[in-house]
């Protein structure tokens, strides 16, 4: 494109007229015809100017940079005091300018009957507000499966939420604003791992500012790139990082006058940052930019415009060059490309600092970088270390790769027999069939944990730590296919699953008490098994907990979802026909439909559970001699909490002080297990003390008959008659 196009292009923008929202130039160096300096923002001395979450980082430097563009009243929306640092720039703003009125107001942005309090005032006795800068903002960053409701509504509530609240309050007292600037992130226009909430947030500010512009109103989105010497960014090291992945850091100066010379010139929206190495950025994300540029069915992506085409085409997986040579010259292959990512991510300057002997998790491996590393090794490797795995403490990079290698020669020789194969012989691999959460010396119960289907040790996360408390030790049943042996082939066989599982927890755990706890397709499993273990003459679990999952005596509940057509199971079929196909399963989070990696690797176990609930009949004319607790979730869609009153009829009937049989509803859906995760933990104990498994603190004793139904939400009353604290 020549520069007298991209001149019309960008006089086209400034008159709001639509205009692509990307433009290639193949020079260099382009003179814009908007010079930053010379079109700087001056402000208006009689006129009053608003910053919410001034008084920290960015919002400070703001503060300063309106002081020395003449603004001579400002205001502060926080909803704490001033720290040491915020008061000593306060103070020392009369030496930037002079005559400057800095009034700090205690408001919570996100109080919408104090903010309009705060600006009435602010409207009724200073000089007219002409603009509002909105600066809040709070970090939770977190994968998105382990994102909390308050997570999100942390991070949501001050940048998104508020700003639409000063939004609304600034119309009803009809202050007329010449600037209306949100500060919003880059993140909002290429993603980011980990910051699922905040990449959210920050585009709801570019809604806004959209909404704004066709009611007539300002507004001036800026979604600034990595911030360097002030705010969290630099606080928290993620300058560092984003530069070690090609993405340079920008001085708060620079990036203030870029939002003043964008105000000035009326522009709605831009994105600004430094260099931008994309060979490093590539590098740095290459499993999700390759799973995103080669999908059979790729849609619009900045991507497709930021990564060259030779990065991708020269792309191609190290398993046939590993494979090709000697085991010890394919490890060596191996743990060259893991050190090399792991100095990359973590930002270690010389590789000879990592030696195959160090554990990831000891330089500083958390459960962000974990799953990035993950699927790092997926894409690398053609096999997969779960996150789970990468961080304990125990693996060095020695192990790693042996892990690695060894699942590629087993991959490579199952393809072409057992791929796509539903039933295969059930290998005799130790306790691969089971996960130990830390084994505990002498316990006073063992815990067994059977997944949902294709889930694994993940879906249990933190319930090694919270039952060790109690002297109990948690194992996790792993099946082929599943979330930690997902190089072999899912079994479709019920009878085969319920054998080999039954025979491993009779051969390596010692302990006699056991207690069982099976979520969704686990709960059938988890049923079997403790059927099969009683047939065999070992002694019964005590307990057997029933997640997300309708009695045994019932048909299945969505019989529609067991006549879905084999193309959905077909791996070569496009991204889009397969996230269609799979909104027919209700028990899917959206999390997983949306995700076609994460979906391609289910597909398998689900169309085995297909298979095992079409031929399931119960065949049991004896209830269980143990303690049945049901567990379901308020919002389930898949199973309704009317279907686990059914498993009342398996419980033993025998004559008890509390009833055999339990039902409990917490709120969430389907995986309420990990939504609520922390109700279904405080259950599971509530009900063992209860019944004298574990002891029960004294000061926490309470008399009174256990009613069957207890609910968990936001009144949740236990039986006893004491509110959940």
């Amino acid at each position: 494109m020549d520069l007298t196009s991209l001149s019309h292009i960008l006089h086209q923008q400034q008159k709001g007229l639509k205009i692509p929202d990307i433009v290639t130039v193949d020079d260099k160096e382009v003179q814009l015809g908007l010079d930053i300096k010379q079109n700087q923002f001056k402000a208006v001395h009689k006129a009053t100017y608003v910053v919410t979450g001034g008084l920290k980082g960015f919002g400070l430097a703001l503060l300063e940079w309106l002081a020395k563009s003449g603004a001579r009243h400002l205001v502060v929306l926080a909803r704490s005091e001033p720290n040491e640092e915020a008061r000593v720039k306060l103070e020392a703003l009369p030496s930037i300018a002079r005559s400057v009125d800095v009034k700090v107001m205690k408001v919570d942005v996100t109080d919408k009957k104090a903010v309009e309090e705060a600006l009435k005032w602010v409207r009724d006795t200073m000089p007219p507000i002409e603009g509002i800068f909105h600066c809040a903002v709070v970090y939770a960053d977190k994968l998105i499966d382990q994102t909390t409701q308050d997570d999100w509504e942390t991070v949501m509530l001050p940048k998104a939420v508020g700003a639409v609240i000063l939004h609304d309050v600034t119309k009803k007292l009809h202050i007329r604003l010449k600037h209306f600037v949100l500060i919003s992130s880059a993140v909002a226009l290429f993603g980011n791992t980990g910051q699922v909430s905040y990449c959210a947030a920050n585009s709801i500010l570019i809604a806004l500012g959209e909404a704004r512009r066709q009611e007539g109103l300002p507004a001036t989105v800026a979604s600034l790139g990595v911030i360097k010497t002030v705010g969290f960014a630099e606080r928290s090291g993620a300058v560092k990082r984003w530069e070690r992945m090609g993405l340079q850091s920008i001085a708060p100066q620079d990036a203030l006058e870029a939002i003043g010379c964008m105000m000035a010139n009326q522009y709605p929206h831009f994105g600004i940052t430094a260099a931008f190495d994309v060979q490093k950025y590539y590098n740095a994300h290459k499993s999700m930019i390759l799973q995103l540029l080669q999908a059979h069915d790729t849609s619009f992506s900045r991507f497709t415009t930021l990564m060259p085409n030779y990065l991708v085409s020269e792309s191609v997986s190290l398993s046939d060059n590993v494979l090709a040579v000697n085991k010890d010259s394919g490890l060596r292959t191996i743990q060259k490309e893991l050190i090399d990512y792991i100095c990359l991510q973590l930002g270690i300057d010389d590789p000879a600092d990592v030696t195959v002997e160090t554990s990831p998790v000891s330089l500083g491996l958390d459960s962000l970088l974990s799953a990035n590393m993950s699927n790092e090794i997926a894409d690398k490797f053609g096999v997969q270390v779960t996150s789970l795995e990468l961080l304990s403490d125990k693996m060095t990079v020695r192990m790693i790769s042996e892990s690695i290698h060894n699942k590629m020669v087993n991959l490579a020789g199952s393809q072409g027999t057992a791929t796509g194969s539903l039933n295969p012989v059930v290998q005799d691999g130790g306790n691969s069939w089971l996960h130990f959460s830390g084994k505990l010396q002498y316990p006073i119960l063992t815990l067994v944990c059977f997944p949902a289907s294709g889930g694994g040790p993940s879906l249990f996360h933190q319930w090694g730590e919270h039952f060790a408390k109690h002297n109990i030790e948690v194992v996790v049943a792993t099946l082929p296919g599943w979330e930690s042996r997902g190089n072999e082939s899912p079994i479709s066989s019920l009878e085969q699953i319920v054998e080999a599982l039954g025979s491993h927890i009779m051969e390596t755990l010692t302990n006699d008490k056991m207690a069982f706890y099976g979520h969704s397709m686990g709960a059938l499993i988890a049923f079997e098994v403790a059927h099969w273990i009683h047939a065999k003459g070992s002694a019964c679990p005590s307990h057997l907990f029933v997640g997300g999952w309708y009695a045994p005596s019932l048909p299945y509940p969505h019989p529609q979802e067991l006549r879905v057509s084999p193309t959905l199971f077909d791996l070569s079929a496009g991204t889009q026909q397969l996230m269609v196909g799979a909104k027919a399963f209700s028990a899917l989070p959206e999390s997983v439909v949306n995700n076609p990696v994460q979906l391609r690797r289910l597909l398998p176990c689900l169309q085995a559970g297909i298979t095992i609930c079409k031929s399931y009949i119960c065949k049991h004319k004896e209830p269980l001699p143990c303690n049945v607790v049901a567990l379901g979730g308020k919002d389930d869609q898949f199973i309704s909490p009317d279907l686990l009153d059914n498993w009342e009829l398996v419980a033993s009937d025998s004559p008890a002080p509390r009833p055999a049989f339990r039902k409990c509803i917490v709120q969430g859906g389907h995986f309420f297990i990990t939504t609520s995760r922390q109700d279904v933990l405080n259950k599971l104990t509530s009900v063992l003390q209860e019944d004298n498994v574990i002891m029960q603190p004294s000061d926490k004793r309470r008399k009174g008959t256990a009613t069957e139904v207890i609910d968990m939400g936001n009144e949740a009353v236990l039986s006893h008659g004491f509110q959940l604290s």
